[in-house]
Order: C-alpha cells, then structure tokens, then sequence
C-alpha cells in the first residue's frame, strides 16, 4: 500500500505518494490554500512520486518536473508540485489551458486579464479584492471549453469557462507607488509570510475562489502598461491574439494541439487590450466590464 496525498479534481483525484512526501506540508498550505489534499491509502502506485531530494517524477516518466537540482525547500518542492498538479489537470481535459492571467467574476462572468510576469496581474487583483471584487486568480488559471461530455460540464454549461487554481495572492515588496490608500491597507492586513522581497497574503474566502470554481469566460483583456499613458480599451484581432496568448499559456499536450485549442479560444471569447498607467484605474476599468 502507499500513503498518498488525494488532491481533489473535478475528474477524480490526482494522487501523491513517495518517500519525500512530508516535503509538501508546509509549502502547499501557503502556495496553493485553495487546493485542500486528503489523505489516502492507495494500492496503486501514485500519479505523482516525490522522493527526499525533492525530485518529482510522474508515474512510468523517468523526467523529473521542473528540475533544477535537489532540494527541501518547501515552497520550491510545493512550486514543482503544483506545476506538476496543474500539468495533469489540463492533460485530463479535452480542451484546456493554463493561462497566465487574473480573473474577476462577476455575475455569471469571467473576465480575465493576461500578461507577462510585471504586466500588472497581481497589483490589479489585489485592487479588486480590496473593493470586495471576488477573483478566480491573480497569476494562473485555467481555461477550458466544456462540451457537456463530463459530469462537472454539464453543471457548467456549455462554451468557454475560466476555473480557479486556488492559488494564493502574493505580492512584491515594497508595494508598488500607484497602490491607491485602500489596497495599501488591505494588503499590509492580509501579510501571512515574507520570503525574501515578496509576501504571501492569507487566504480570504470572500474574494478568492477555491480550486476548482469556475465561470463562463466573457472576455479577455491584455494588460499593457505605460508610463502616462490614458486609459483605454481597444479591441484585439483573431491572428494577433493568438499570437500573444501561445507565451501566455501552457498545455502539456502536442503544440499541435495547443494552437488549435488557443485558436478556438479567441474565436470564441471577445479579446481586448487596456492601455494603462495605474493599477487602480485598470481595476476600475476592468470592474466595469462585469
């Protein structure tokens, strides 16, 4: 029999076993609170093994995931599980994607806000949620298309959703200079943990949605930020907005398969960009879309 952690999906669980186990109790609680595990005993092998060093590897793989070196560090062992988790979620599904990206919900919608790593993601998201805007993500979700085949689809509806990774807001340190007074204060309450430059805030249910929450996805919003620049919405062709997701996405699958994934996704859902200076006024602008 092998002790496994169960980590709960909507097409069963994701299973995690191996000697290193006891590695990911303390950093997947800070990195990923909305994604509770359960205990198992599993006379099977797991789908995912971890060993002392840190090493990840799939079941019937002999490539680590995400790999560079061995380690006990909590938080990187709990950040190559989760990549790891996350990998194997979107493998499950027939058309999905992990998307680089903030979601606000709204009533029955989803708008979600994408860009690379200092785009404004995470700033904007904690806008939101300090004026009591609840998010999917700040950083990573998932994008999906559900066609009614699987039990949690048909709860869904049909068409393109955006699901929750239950991932936990972080921020950069010192805060950002553009932080209206409200954020700056939501924000300094919510500090859980300092690592290094950064701060993981504590998990709040009223803003933050669990793993595996979803919404119809209505929008997409590419973030540009620029000095003084005025605020604007403007619409994103087809040819250029597939171009700019494929770095903004992930699918462990072909790369085949990936492009026709993304090019029915912008075929679908409306794409814009929002030109923008302050967080604030790109959360302000964005709330507005809902």
């Amino acid at each position: 029999m092998h002790r496994a952690e169960g980590f709960p999906t909507p097409n069963g669980p994701v299973t995690v076993g191996g000697p290193g186990l006891s590695l990911i109790a303390e950093g997947m609680p800070l990195l990923v609170p909305g994604w509770i595990p359960q205990s198992l005993s599993e006379s099977a092998a797991p789908d995912f093994e971890i060993f002392e060093t840190g090493e990840i590897l799939e079941n019937g793989s002999e490539v680590p995931i995400e790999w560079d070196g061995p380690s006990d560090d909590p938080l990187v062992v709990a950040y190559r599980l989760a990549t790891a988790l996350f990998g194997a979620l979107v493998h499950r599904r027939k058309s999905a994607l992990i998307l680089d990206a903030g979601v606000l919900i709204g009533k029955a919608q989803a708008i979600a806000f994408v860009g690379d790593s200092g785009a404004g993601k995470s700033s904007i998201a904690l806008h939101l949620t300090a004026d009591g805007h609840r998010i999917l993500g700040d950083d990573r979700v998932i994008a999906f298309e559900a066609d009614g085949a699987d039990g949690d689809d048909q709860s869904n509806g049909p068409g393109w959703h955006a699901m929750a990774l239950g991932l936990a807001q972080k921020l950069r340190l010192p805060l950002p200079v553009d932080f209206s007074p409200a954020a700056r204060d939501h924000c300094e309450a919510r500090i859980a943990q300092h690592i290094a430059d950064s701060a993981f805030l504590a998990w709040d249910p009223k803003t933050q949605a669990r793993f595996g929450e979803a919404a119809p996805l209505t929008g997409i919003v590419f973030l540009s930020r620029q000095p003084k620049s005025a605020l604007a919405l403007e619409a994103v062709g087809q040819s250029e907005a597939i171009r700019s997701l494929i770095g903004l996405t992930g699918d462990p699958g072909p790369a085949t398969g990936h492009l026709s994934t993304l090019t029915r996704l912008v075929a679908a859902v409306p794409i814009q960009r929002l030109r923008y200076t302050a967080s604030a006024d790109a959360a302000d602008a964005l709330s507005r879309l809902v």
